[in-house]
């Protein structure tokens, strides 16, 4: 299956725990979240800078995400609402949640 809808360069894709959800970044400034049963787009979220990195937690009912403008943020999977903003300085190229899901780890240069 094929999933089409960004303008540019894929940055970063991430299954759901579940596989049930694929979620995409490019270099367009959007994150789709995609349906991976039908390929169809879930959500279309609009971004300020790049985001170069993504990760969905243990759980799947939230995901982050990292950006060119160091922002990392924290969404709700379902709505695609953001939930929380943690400002930076710098790009972030990586990101993580620790394994309980309680703290994140990222990575500049």
């Amino acid at each position: 299956m094929t999933f089409s809808g960004h303008l540019d360069d894929i940055y970063s894709v991430a299954f759901s725990p579940d596989g049930t959800q694929i979620i995409s970044s490019s270099l367009d400034m959007t994150i789709k979240l995609w349906d991976t049963s039908t390929g169809n787009l879930l959500n279309n979220l609009s971004e300020r800078s790049v985001i170069y990195s993504l990760v969905y937690s243990k759980d799947g009912k939230q995901f982050i995400s990292g950006s060119g403008n160091g922002e990392i943020k924290l969404w709700d999977t379902s709505t695609g609402h953001l939930i929380r903003t943690f400002p930076g300085q710098r790009p972030v190229f990586c990101i993580a949640f620790s394994p309980d899901g309680s703290q994140i780890i990222s990575g500049s240069l």
